[in-house]
């Protein structure tokens, strides 16, 4: 989003992206810090591909959103476009103090908003193996 102090996950991978740290380095350099930060970088990097696509129409939404519910806060945005809530308990987990703001109605519409933006499922973290496997965060995937 313009002029927003927050980011998606689609612009922090552009932004890392162009980070010089998103290159390999010669495996002759010696700076242990400048090697973890590469490697901490390029693993973000990875991460973030994820999601890749997934924000393509986040900006769109967010206006939509932000029309129909001015009370929505940035942060709130930010989140609704990073984790794309597929139900209304992942809005109650998303949006501070929703159930004092928002109805059921409320929430349903957004829902509905989400799921165009986002296609049917609306889900952002599509392959992520700590969302979509359970046995993962063990070990055992």
């Amino acid at each position: 989003m313009k002029n927003a102090q927050l980011l998606t996950c689609a612009e922090t991978l552009q932004l890392l992206k162009q980070s010089p740290y998103s290159k390999h380095l010669d495996p002759s350099v010696n700076d242990k810090n400048m090697l973890r930060t590469v490697a901490a970088t390029q693993a973000n990097i990875g991460y973030l591909s994820l999601y890749q696509g997934v924000c393509a129409n986040g900006e769109q939404m967010a206006h939509r959103l932000v029309e129909q519910f001015p009370s929505l806060t940035q942060f709130d945005v930010m989140q609704i476009i990073n984790i794309a809530p597929t139900t209304v308990v992942h809005l109650y987990s998303v949006i501070d103090r929703c159930s004092e703001r928002y109805t059921e109605d409320d929430l349903n519409t957004m829902l509905a908003l989400i799921s165009d933006a986002f296609g049917n499922d609306g889900n952002a973290l599509v392959g992520d193996p700590l969302v979509n496997n359970e046995n993962s965060l063990r070990g055992d995937a």
